[in-house]
């Protein structure tokens, strides 16, 4: 104890949307409890044990296991790792569930073909691959195998996969796709990536090409055309149950070796994963793409009809009621009230 304060130190990629959400999450169980205090601590500030003497306790999620003699004697909890230090206390969320996840959702597209993309795996990214068993390995074996469960494909062979190392050659990879094809991407940053490309290559969104990412970042998912639909892991209930734990141990309870595992919350459909045929689109899924127009009218001169296609209307007389609905304005009398 510091003073009056516990203080917990959270070490994570503050970059990360996981990182982010963990610290939410952190905030939501302490809310109002004076006595505690928060501090987000990025890897390479983590150097030696003099300045982590300051921490009463830590939350600590991918960082380097090899170092884990630095937190000796302070209660620690291990945050989404597949192999944390033993006789530790951790929290993982089931990677392989977000694949059986992503395929039960693109399996509603009707795309024939189906694909996984992720970044090109180092050691040198996360010091606990053990036999070649990793995060993206777990969600590619989810993923493919709750496909041929449903019988979309018959061996996990027919999944297309490509690991990312080179931006140059996802162009290469997403032209020699077959289509119409869906794909399930590690991270919201891919899936951007392939939303971005894939305009430039003139393949069509929503009906040769289905995109499905991970994390939720908003940031990333808004700006994507169409809006990205992703997977939102749970990271932000994995930092409540997380400080809920640290804080027992902080109160001296016996608690034996506690490793246990989350769900992943949910799939945030945004368009990215609609086809352009879908008849029930969502209130939110409208007014995120309502939102998204406003701010083309806002930005540019492009010709109207053009701007309600790209915020994912197949029908521009729907566009038009949706949006006067919206905002009580015609989308011409809209950008000449903005400019």
């Amino acid at each position: 104890m510091t003073g009056s304060h516990y203080r917990l130190g959270v070490i994570t990629h503050p970059d990360w949307q996981s990182g982010r959400d963990i610290a939410r999450g952190c905030q939501q169980y302490y809310a109002g409890q004076a006595a505690y205090q928060i501090r987000i601590l990025p890897y390479d500030s983590v150097r030696d044990d003099a300045e982590l003497r300051q921490f009463d306790g830590f939350l600590i999620e991918h960082f380097s296991t090899k170092r884990a003699e630095l937190f000796r004697g302070r209660p620690v909890v291990y945050l989404d790792y597949l192999f944390p230090p033993v006789d530790s206390h951790s929290i993982i969320i089931d990677n392989q569930q977000a694949g059986a996840l992503a395929a039960d959702h693109l399996s509603q597209t009707g795309a024939r073909y189906f694909a996984y993309c992720d970044f090109a795996y180092s050691k040198k990214d996360q010091s606990e691959d053990r036999e070649g068993v990793n995060r993206t390995q777990i969600r590619f074996r989810g993923f493919s195998r709750q496909l041929v469960e449903q019988r979309l494909i018959q061996s996990t062979d027919e999944v297309h996969r490509h690991s990312l190392s080179n931006y140059s050659r996802l162009r290469y990879w997403l032209e020699g796709l077959p289509k119409p094809i869906a794909v399930y991407c590690n991270n919201d940053h891919i899936a951007l990536h392939i939303t971005q490309i894939a305009k430039l290559l003139r393949i069509q969104l929503r009906k040769e090409l289905f995109v499905l990412g991970t994390d939720n970042d908003s940031t990333l998912c808004e700006l994507s055309e169409p809006r990205l639909s992703s997977i939102d892991m749970g990271f932000e209930q994995l930092g409540y149950e997380a400080a809920k734990l640290l804080d027992q141990l902080a109160k001296g309870q016996a608690i034996h070796n506690i490793n246990y595992t989350l769900a992943p919350k949910s799939i945030v459909e945004r368009r990215s994963s609609t086809p352009l045929n879908s008849n029930s689109p969502t209130k939110e899924l409208y007014v995120g793409d309502l939102n998204q127009a406003c701010a083309q009218l806002r930005l540019n001169e492009r010709a109207i009809s053009e701007i309600a296609v790209q915020a994912g209307f197949s029908s521009y007389p729907q566009f038009l009621r949706q949006f006067k609905a919206h905002t009580g304005l015609t989308p011409s009398s809209y950008r000449k009230h903005h400019q």
